[in-house]
């Protein structure tokens, strides 16, 4: 089970540095006479430089929609503060996101109800021309070809709140089957404070049974209401969301739902993200299963760990299923079982385990080896029943057998085909590599816990995730046409209720393809069987491809930290997390590594291409990571080493957008200039799939034109040709968001926008 993350510190750029359609109140500086109009302007006067129009600052907004039957009711309540010390005229924008349509639309200002003026879509981008002209700030290219809201709001006084309530409605587009809401937050990033608190809430409700309900930037925390109902939030505070807040979900009777999103540009490799859903159902059949606990009862666990874990495992056997068999096994200098072998749960079973269990006390060495071999003599288990092995360990091993490879043969030697072992490593003194390594035999996952009030929580909450299999010994199989590669998780083990299993993987030919989900359901093979469309040309979910070399990144980074270092692995990585924008203190060291090797060891080519990026990247110009990627490679003890092992699952198993910024809070350092401190993971981002790096120059440049020369159109930023482009090209005009430098590749050409100094010489002026 991946953990569940809190949204922190850092949000970084991933779409352009703002993809909002959200209210915002815009105000103009004196003597400019800037209002919004869609009237072009050729002769404007600029704002000063560093004017914010946004003087009027947004402290607070709520959001609550409603959905039924497809039929979507969003109210949003934001506060705004006025930091003017004149009294000021205010424009409220709201911009639409693409292909959006909104009807009833209303909105009060201070509680009364005020007159909207709709501004289409072709009308709305001369707006946003004109805020470039005035500000030189080309964030505002993202509002391109959106219809545009505009409410007057006058006389402004200092220091007051204005409350702004904006509501409509609309019906919701579908795309394979799947539905999709998608909420544009406010311009925050453009303000230069964050808002005190945002929230959001979506209520969905449909006639049909709710399937594959996905988020791809945010986790968001979801509740069920039945089968045909479900309640998502998100709360943050004093924090910019730079992420539009999307969500998607399918609705069928099938037992198992499925959705796809697909990416693929012509002529190269596609990317899909496979989601299988057996809904929370309460009428379906489960999969009977076994369970051990392995529980530590050495002196590791005194006090608080001991008190948790007897707590969450005494909770656990009670929600073990009719037809369920288990066992507690507990281990110190020697190991015992509460049963002979696997039991089944009846009310007996539960009584004496559970006064097994509470007979516990931490006393004595800690025997790995005693509690392994104990765990797999049980030969009773079967391929067609999973069995789940819950590994519980609070210290290194100090009797028996010590060496991790010694104790991990014993599990490569006995473990069954349908057994999975996950393990919880409690406090910071546990062997990671031994508890990873131990969990990796058979698509585990790893769990650790530092806090003494989270034990009882994180196991019971974990146990629930897999105590309802529905099919477990999953093959997928994918049309041949296809022609479907590095598939990530490589081993797939089961369908659990209310637990979605996610797939990534390339192909190399879009188009209509069977998909077949095949596994045992209590000793029956079973098969569900979906037709699919695969793109072969569309790039709208562009967080896939990301999404992808994530899962490849981490699965190979646990392999060099599991397995050691091979340069063929080495290598990967490294043009995997360049390419594809996969920047932690890990990844960073290793392209570094990668982009210099001799030339003794690469091609001329090769070698040169890889200087050439180097120089270009100014991600690397300031930082050295090759400390915490010897914490990777060498340490397998400690917070740190927790931290490593717990980052690196969380990359391997990214479902989420911010599940690729594990350790980014950590990647910050001096500038050349020896005092600002930034965070070198700023430096990069991803624009609809395309990544970008910025340069040693202050240069945005697309990694796909890196060392690319001549036929490049040089456009100087703010000349008439640049707005030309700007509005011509719907592409074009996106990866212009970045700023007044830029260089990127946009239907079949290549351009070079810069900004150009008085005296006629190219400058690279900051974003």
């Amino acid at each position: 089970m991946k953990k569940l993350i809190t949204i922190q510190v850092l949000i970084l750029i991933i779409i352009s540095n703002l993809a909002y359609a959200g209210g915002a109140i815009l105000t103009a500086e004196k003597d400019s006479y800037w209002f919004p109009t869609t009237t072009p302007r050729k002769h404007v006067k600029k704002f000063t430089k560093d004017y914010n129009p946004f003087r009027v600052e947004l402290l607070a907004e709520e959001v609550v929609v409603d959905i039924d039957d497809k039929e979507a009711s969003t109210e949003i309540t934001q506060t705004f503060f006025s930091t003017t010390k004149d009294t000021v005229r205010g424009y409220f924008l709201f911009s639409v996101p693409k292909e959006k349509t909104y009807s009833d639309v209303a909105m009060e200002v201070n509680e009364e109800k005020v007159r909207v003026q709709e501004i289409k879509a072709a009308e709305a981008t001369k707006v946003f021309e004109d805020l470039v002209r005035r500000s030189s700030n080309a964030n505002y290219w993202a509002y391109s070809n959106r219809t545009l809201y505009k409410v007057l709001i006058d006389s402004i006084m200092p220091g007051s709140l204005q409350n702004v309530k904006f509501s409509y409605k609309e019906t919701l587009t579908t795309d394979n089957s799947i539905a999709n809401y998608t909420y544009s937050t406010s311009m925050q990033s453009l303000s230069k404070n964050a808002p005190n608190e945002f929230s959001i809430q979506i209520n969905v409700k449909d006639k049909n049974k709710l399937k594959n309900i996905y988020t791809p930037f945010h986790e968001m925390k979801t509740e069920h209401k039945g089968d045909s109902e479900a309640k998502l939030g998100l709360e943050v505070k004093k924090l910019n969301i730079d992420q539009d807040i999307q969500l998607y979900y399918s609705t069928n009777e099938k037992e198992v739902g499925y959705s796809l999103f697909s990416y693929k540009k012509p002529k190269e490799d596609g990317f899909f993200f496979l989601t299988f859903d057996a809904g929370i159902e309460k009428e379906l059949a489960l999969t009977q299963k076994d369970v051990t606990f392995v529980v530590d009862a050495s002196e590791s666990m005194k006090g608080y760990k001991m008190v948790g874990v007897r707590k969450a495992i005494q909770k656990c056997v009670q929600k073990l299923n009719d037809g369920d068999r288990f066992n507690v096994i507990s281990f110190a200098t020697d190991a015992e079982t509460a049963f002979p072998k696997l039991t089944e749960k009846d009310e007996t079973s539960v009584s004496k385990a559970t006064q097994f269990v509470k007979e516990l006390q931490p006393k004595g060495e800690t025997n790995i080896e005693a509690a392994l071999k104990k765990t797999f003599a049980d030969k009773s288990t079967k391929r067609s029943r999973p069995h789940f092995i819950l590994f519980i360990s609070g210290g290194e091993p100090t009797v028996g057998k010590d060496d991790e490879e010694a104790l991990i043969d014993i599990v490569e030697f006995a473990n069954p085909e349908n057994t999975r072992i996950f393990t919880f490593g409690i406090g910071d003194e546990v062997n990671t590599y031994l508890l990873d390594r131990l969990s990796s035999r058979k698509n585990g996952t790893r769990t650790y816990i530092m806090e003494e009030g989270e034990i009882l929580e994180t196991i019971t909450a974990f146990y629930a995730t897999i105590s309802e299999p529905i099919i477990t010994n999953l093959e997928l199989r994918l049309g041949e046409g296809l022609k479907a590669t590095d598939i990530y998780p490589k081993d797939l083990s089961s369908l659990d209720k209310n637990e979605p299993l996610t797939i990534v993987g390339r192909y190399k030919k879009g188009g209509k393809s069977g998909v077949s989900l095949i596994g045992d359901v209590n000793n029956q093979l079973k098969r569900h069987r979906f037709e699919a469309n695969f793109a072969s040309d569309d790039t709208q979910y562009g967080f896939v491809p990301q999404l992808w070399a994530a899962r490849a990144v981490g699965a190979t980074l646990d392999e060099v930290r599991l397995d050691g270092e091979e340069d063929e692995l080495i290598d990967k990585i490294a043009i995997l997390s360049k390419k594809y924008g996969i920047i932690t203190p890990y990844t960073t060291h290793l392209i570094v590594e990668n982009t210099n090797v001799s030339a003794e060891d690469k091609s001329a080519e090769e070698t040169k291409k890889a200087k050439a990026v180097n120089k270009a990247i100014r991600i690397f110009d300031d930082a050295d990571y090759s400390t915490e990627y010897e914490v990777l490679t060498d340490e397998v003890t400690g917070e740190e080493s927790i931290a490593c092992s717990e980052e690196l699952q969380l990359l391997g198993q990214a479902q989420h957008v911010l599940d690729l910024r594990p350790g980014q809070d950590r990647m910050k350092c001096k500038t050349s200039k020896g005092s600002e401190i930034k965070n070198v993971a700023t430096q990069y981002a991803n624009v609809n799939g395309h990544i970008f790096y910025q340069t040693m120059d202050n240069y945005w440049v697309d990694i796909a034109i890196f060392n690319r020369k001549g036929n490049i159109e040089k456009i100087v930023f703010g000349s008439d040709k640049y707005f030309e482009l700007a509005n011509s090209n719907a592409e074009a005009a996106t990866y212009m968001t970045l700023g007044t430098n830029v260089k990127f590749a946009a239907g079949g050409k290549v351009y070079n926008v810069y900004k150009k100094m008085k005296d006629g010489l190219e400058t690279a002026s900051k974003k």
